[in-house]
């Protein structure tokens, strides 16, 4: 029996889907720029309240419910303000400890800096943004100053902890690629095969882990490419810088010296054990698609990739007792602090000291706009040639010639 549609019942429906969708994109997009840390930040300002509120013999308070005018009067609302973040600064150096947990080391410096500019960003957007502005919210004025201040104070902690107070990421090195890609191949298994193709992919695309996993075999294509005038056809990968938005297309190029290093091999070896998928990294694109709360995205990339990792270690331990100086090399790399990152900065220091890159080269290929230009010192601060190289200028006696 055919059934016939209510016509008014799916204008109905398809009305109510519409205005739904209508009312889900009028929303203040301010409420949604939060970053990552803005939970985090605001358990740490609460945490900082209640200490205040106890010194100031308040009622106990949290940043969701303080008002404009703080614990103070209205016409001093500016002096309070800046008084309660100026002993923020100093709580984030000396009494906020990692996960909230007293029995961890305080956070760290780049930790610090981003909590407060979260709150920051949180009272300005958010909390008071159709109040007249703090005054010590101003970018280039009292808050670069208690930035500033911030930083000379971490630097009192180190000396009187002993302990650094900044994380720098760490960058792969040609010896640490290598004992990860043999420890991917000898072990076979479909995630190792998965595993293998983001590092390598991501060393050659110098490209984070969450951008990596996000690749197709639908944005791979191929390219005509000439070496010592014998031309042949290499992979041609399209991708979308996270951070910009950039989209690229990206040559990836055989290597000539390492088979660990090779993308096509990576490729290849991901179709051995894998065979044929849409999605090249299925176990990645998943942790990388999670959301949390108000439907914002919380990518556990770097979670499974150090899984993985310990995976291949305890793996390849098993398998390679008796290859004792490869088993040596893998398990140094525990305690060397890689991360999904890691192969993005390995990159770009393997570029940096190669004289024939240029430096508007070195920047497309990465993918940072001009604004964020700086980032490349963060990238290849760390590389142990160009330090060498400087060290043997240092030790070398220079002949002066007088003329």
């Amino acid at each position: 029996m055919e059934i016939e549609e209510d016509e008014d019942l799916t204008l109905t429906v398809a009305t109510e889907v519409e205005d739904k969708e209508i009312k889900e994109k009028l929303k203040d997009i301010r409420e949604d720029s939060e970053s990552n840390k803005t939970p985090a930040s605001r358990r740490h300002f609460n945490d900082f309240l209640k200490i205040l509120c106890e010194e100031q013999g308040a009622p106990v308070t949290t940043i969701e419910e303080i008002p404009y005018r703080g614990l103070g009067e209205a016409e001093k609302l500016q002096a309070w303000w800046d008084d309660c973040l100026g002993k923020f600064f100093t709580y984030l150096t000396f009494q906020a400890h990692k996960y909230f947990n007293p029995k961890n080391d305080f956070i760290s410096q780049e930790s610090a800096v981003g909590y407060a500019s979260a709150i920051k960003s949180y009272l300005e957007n958010i909390r008071f943004r159709n109040r007249d502005p703090l005054n010590v919210l101003d970018e280039n004025g009292r808050w670069r100053k208690l930035r500033n201040e911030m930083k000379k104070n971490f630097n009192s902690r180190s000396r009187q902890t002993g302990k650094r107070v900044v994380n720098p990421r760490v960058g792969t090195s040609k010896e640490d690629r290598v004992a990860m890609s043999n420890a991917c191949c000898w072990t076979g298994s479909t995630e190792t095969a998965e595993f293998l193709l983001l590092n390598v992919w991501a060393l050659h695309l110098l490209a984070r882990g969450r951008e990596t996993s996000f690749l197709k075999t639908s944005d791979i294509g191929s390219a005509d490419a000439a070496d010592q005038e014998i031309e042949h056809e290499v992979l041609d990968v399209k991708m979308q810088r996270d951070k910009t938005g950039l989209v690229q297309d990206l040559i990836l190029y055989p290597h000539k010296h390492d088979i660990q290093h090779d993308p096509h091999f990576a490729l290849l070896y991901r179709i051995l054990v894998l065979g044929f998928q849409d999605e090249l990294f299925p176990n990645f694109i998943k942790e990388a698609r999670m959301v949390g709360k108000n439907n914002k995205n919380k990518s556990r990339i770097q979670a499974l990739w150090e899984r993985c990792f310990l995976r291949i270690v305890k793996e390849f331990q098993h398998l390679s007792e008796s290859s004792e100086k490869r088993l040596t090399q893998l398990l140094s790399l525990k305690d060397k602090g890689l991360t999904s990152y890691s192969s993005r900065k390995g990159g770009n220091q393997d570029l940096c000291e190669m004289t024939g890159v240029s430096g508007p080269s070195q920047i497309y290929r990465t993918g940072w706009e001009s604004p964020n230009a700086h980032s490349l010192m963060d990238y290849i601060i760390g590389t142990k040639t160009l330090t060498n190289q400087a060290g043997k200028v240092s030790s070398t006696p220079q002949i002066l010639i007088s003329l």
